[in-house]
């Protein structure tokens, strides 16, 4: 089973315009800060919050400005109808019959709803009529309560905060899968375990009654009744080749080590019959610009076997296929809207504007600039500059105050221009100055 979209409405900053992420592949969330991208993340982890509200939905944080709102999830959802789902369609096509009707095709979705006292409502139908058989009824609420419960139960959805330590990550994410392995390895030796704790409470025992203390007797187990309890944390050590704790480590180091742990995790869970779910805040934090490359890789690589979903800031976490990438901005209600793009340069664009970054500032250029061929253009003209800086009707205030930038060459001012002017015109004034004739 596979999660391939997800429909939010009046969650959070997500106002009454219903908003959709398609997910059948990683996507990136970009925008402005407060604009909702972390608020579309929850809304997919909210949508496992499951029958007990594992995720603490509340009206009056989570419904729009705690208006009380309706929120609404709907999560869609496709499978092998004749692989590893069967059991899972049967059960479905049970429930359609139950409401006389026969199932379309292999996708699901699955509504959810919160009452005004916070608890989810789960539904295949929210808007089918229910028969007025009561046995019937009783029929369809247990059989949709179970399927809801093997439906979330496919998946572990993981939601990776930026503000949190990597401490925390690792002890939140990692930590309990470790644990695990070494609870498979200590297993078999769990007899000869408990024979040596006998011994420690038999010598206690022993003791005991050494000092005049009778029918009182020692004994040792596991805490809680299991071995996995016995086990704390673990410590995350890197070789370069000098063996150093994981915490020692830059922040980009940390970062990139933590994201290829995730493969790691993916594969455990898919193990146990899992789809993992992975819900990136901010990947870019704590990494140094040249290692974006790295950590892109690695979570387009993750994206193969498990549904990412990411926000960013960093212009190189924008996909250059664009129906991976949407953008977020804030409507008059300042209620969440999402935006696709047609293209990687209007996603980047959007990005730029949204940060406050202009494409300019790539090129240190300031509020107003000549474009020279070369550095002894340039110098010629701060001399004229200089040198007529007090004659009359020489004031030009405007060339003045702008910068001059030399590109090179002829040739390559043109090719300069050619590639860039047409963006960089609509975010300042450019003058580009040749002094002979050139072959553009």
């Amino acid at each position: 089973m596979r999660l391939v979209g997800v429909r939010v409405k009046n969650f959070r900053t997500i106002g009454p315009q219903e908003q959709f992420l398609d997910l059948s592949q990683t996507l990136t969330v970009i925008g402005p800060n407060n604009s909702g991208k972390t608020n579309l993340l929850q809304a997919v982890q909210m949508l496992f919050t499951g029958h007990d509200n594992g995720h603490g939905y509340t009206v009056s944080s989570d419904s729009p400005q705690g208006r009380g709102a309706r929120t609404s999830i709907v999560g869609y959802f496709e499978g092998d109808v004749d692989e590893a789902d069967l059991e899972f369609y049967r059960e479905l096509d049970r429930l359609y019959a139950m409401f006389e009707l026969t199932r379309p095709g292999p996708s699901v979705a699955l509504y959810l709803t919160f009452s005004g006292s916070d608890n989810p409502t789960y539904s295949f139908f929210p808007n089918q009529r229910r028969p007025k058989d009561r046995s019937v009824q009783a029929s369809i609420s247990k059989v949709q309560k179970q399927l809801v419960i093997d439906l979330l139960g496919n998946f572990n959805c993981h939601f990776i905060p930026s503000e949190k330590s990597m401490r925390e990550l690792i002890d939140d994410v990692l930590t309990p899968f470790i644990r695990a392995v070494v609870v498979d390895v200590l297993t078999p030796q769990i007899q000869a375990i408990e024979e040596e704790l006998d011994g420690v409470s038999s010598n206690i025992t022993d003791a005991l009654v050494a000092s005049g203390v009778n029918g009182l007797s020692a004994s040792f187990g596991f805490r809680g009744g299991s071995i996995e309890n016995v086990l704390g944390g673990f410590d995350f050590y890197l070789s370069d080749p000098y063996k150093t704790s994981l915490s020692r480590k830059g922040q980009g180091t940390q970062s990139l080590a933590f994201m290829a742990a995730l493969h790691w995790v993916t594969e455990r869970e898919k193990a146990l019959k899992k789809k993992s779910i992975w819900l990136v805040e901010e990947p870019e934090s704590f990494l140094h610009p040249k290692l974006s490359h790295n950590a892109t890789k690695l979570l387009d690589t993750l994206g193969h076997s498990a549904t990412v979903i990411m926000t960013s800031h960093s212009m190189a976490f924008v996909p250059h296929d664009p129906k991976r990438v949407v953008g977020t901005h804030l409507d008059g209600d300042g209620s969440t809207v999402i935006e696709s793009f047609t293209s990687h340069e209007k996603a980047t664009s959007a990005l730029r504007r949204g940060i406050g970054l202009r494409f300019a500032d790539y090129f240190s250029l300031g509020t107003l600039t000549v474009f020279t061929e070369g550095q002894s253009d340039s110098q010629h003209l701060r001399w004229f500059l200089a040198k007529s800086e007090h004659w009359v009707g020489c004031q030009w205030p405007m060339l003045r105050q702008a910068t001059l930038s030399d590109r090179g060459g002829a040739s390559e001012l043109a090719g300069f221009l050619r590639a860039n002017y047409e963006i960089l015109r609509r975010e300042q004034p450019t003058v580009s100055l040749f002094d002979e004739t050139t072959r553009a």
